[in-house]
């Protein structure tokens, strides 16, 4: 089943976030049946997940979560070196905190989803800034507001393991994107089309 949720804020805007299952190109039909959690997992590849935060106590909050969730964790406390890492080992998916010194989260979020190599890989912010607009409309997959929520970051890895040799995180086929800011609406347009979207806008 899909699900619509939505935020508002006086003054600023309303924000809809719509997710829509899909079938792959090639993929087998969808059963009725839900498929049970244990043959999901042994179908599931997990994958290595990069971590760029420069609070180390945070990073290690982290792979213990993303570690029993069987994923590989790669990690660094520089923004600069992460973006580096990110190009040698293309992770699963990067966790990307938003305050650091070199430079911050959303420059590091942009420098990715500017890469081709690069823009593919699903960005879940990590911060206690509660920027969450700001967050998707440069690209984030996910955001997360620390202290860090256990099931929420649980629920978000389960999206990123590879099933059947696809990455789960593969285009789907098209998607309708509703603004009434032209600015707005051609930003998430230019980022889905980057991610390989079939876009139409209104």
């Amino acid at each position: 089943l899909g699900a619509i949720e939505l935020e508002s804020e006086k003054g600023r805007g309303t924000l809809f976030t719509v997710r829509l299952p899909a079938n792959l190109p090639g993929a087998e039909p969808i059963s009725e049946t839900p498929e049970p959690v244990e043959s999901f997992l042994e179908k599931a590849s997990p994958g290595v997940i990069l971590v760029i935060d420069d609070d180390l106590d945070s990073i290690n909050i982290v792979r213990r979560v993303v570690e029993k969730e069987g994923f590989q964790v790669e990690s660094t406390l520089s923004s600069v070196e992460g973006l580096k890492m990110a190009k040698t080992i293309r992770p699963q998916a990067i966790l990307l905190d938003v305050i650091m010194s070199e430079m911050d989260g959303w420059e590091v979020l942009s420098a990715l989803k500017a890469d081709e190599d690069l823009a593919h890989i699903p960005v879940i912010m990590h911060t206690i800034l509660g920027e969450k607009i700001k967050g998707f409309a440069l690209g984030a997959s996910e955001y997360l507001t620390k202290p860090l929520d256990h099931k929420r970051l649980t629920s978000s890895l389960q999206r990123y393991r590879i099933r059947n040799g696809k990455h789960p995180d593969t285009p789907l086929n098209s998607i309708l994107v509703v603004e009434d800011d032209p600015s707005m609406l051609e930003l998430l347009e230019r980022t889905l089309l980057k991610d390989h979207w079939s876009v139409t806008t209104a």
